[in-house]
């Protein structure tokens, strides 16, 4: 059972891994992409940056690897929202 586990996990950290790498590329390699107008809305109130700020904390304990792109798409959604906010 503990095979099996290991093998879900890696294959699912992985697999995140590769989507916000994606994610990354897709938002770095063009200048000035527009983000969803929910994500946009949600950025105004603290409550949201707080629950990102903790999904960031979830992925850090759960893989280093998914903690790290997490870490980067969170820095640059934060950091483009508070460029376009002021």
């Amino acid at each position: 059972m503990v095979e099996i586990y290991n093998v879900v996990d890696s294959a699912a950290s992985t697999s995140l891994t590769i989507v916000l790498l994606l994610w990354l590329i897709s938002y770095g390699s063009i200048f000035e992409v527009e983000y969803n107008p929910k994500l946009v809305e949600l950025y105004k109130f603290p409550w949201w940056r707080l629950l990102v700020g903790l999904l960031l904390v979830a992925a850090s304990v759960w893989c280093p690897r998914v903690g790290i792109m997490s870490a980067m798409v969170v820095f640059f959604y934060f950091m483009d929202l508070e460029t376009l906010s002021t």
